[in-house]
């Protein structure tokens, strides 16, 4: 068993994105195949992205891409109770009122306080989803938010902007523990911002090219 997960699913990580020129990915990829079918939920979902294409894995691996399979392997991992699977699960739209029952967490806020546990103690991956929850506003059904839970507007929006921003920390702590997909949505988010509540800051951007090169 490694620090975080099985020794399998941190070898493959290592392998597939943390050092993704290893040349290693496909032995990774056998590897995950194995401990998913034999009941590993976080290799059920690390297997799933990478099936899942270019955006979520690197095309140099040479995986087939193959979204049925993915979006299967990420309701695999919420029944075997991969924290990490339940937010990819809800990231990429699989999460159903159904699954969600069947998952073996109290609620959504288990799975991500799980998560947030080990982006806290230095797992990039977990890093990186922990930011992708505030990027992409996952905060709200996770924490059950909506505007009608709050006094004012205003109110809502300082609510927003404090959970979004806190995206830009974890990205970079993902971004530099190896996680290149971490780079790319803190350059969006330098960029664009977000809507009318957090503006764009794209001088700082120029520093994720500089460590990226």
């Amino acid at each position: 068993m490694g620090r975080f997960f099985s020794s399998t699913v941190e070898t493959a990580l290592r392998d597939i994105y943390y050092q993704m020129w290893t040349g290693r990915g496909k032995e990774a990829l056998q590897s995950l195949e194995q401990a998913s079918a034999a009941g590993d939920g976080d290799a059920s979902c690390v297997l799933a992205r990478c099936y899942s294409g270019e955006q979520y894995v690197w095309d140099g691996h040479g995986f087939p891409e193959d979204g049925r399979k993915a979006a299967s392997l990420l309701r695999r991992s919420v029944k075997q109770g991969s924290a990490l699977g339940v937010l990819i699960c809800l990231r990429s739209g699989v999460m159903t009122p159904a699954l969600e029952e069947e998952m073996p967490f109290d609620s959504l806020q288990e799975a991500f306080d799980a998560v947030l546990e080990k982006a806290r103690a230095g797992e990039p991956f977990c890093q990186y989803t922990v930011g992708n929850v505030y990027f992409w506003w996952d905060f709200l059904r996770i924490q059950g938010k909506s505007q009608e839970d709050f006094p004012s507007r205003q109110a809502f929006r300082d609510y927003l902007k404090e959970n979004i921003a806190k995206c830009e920390d974890w990205f970079w702590k993902a971004f530099r523990g190896g996680v290149y997909w971490g780079g790319i949505n803190l350059k969006n988010y330098y960029q664009n911002g977000a809507e009318d509540l957090i503006r764009p800051q794209p001088a700082k951007a120029v520093d994720i090219d500089r460590i990226g090169a």
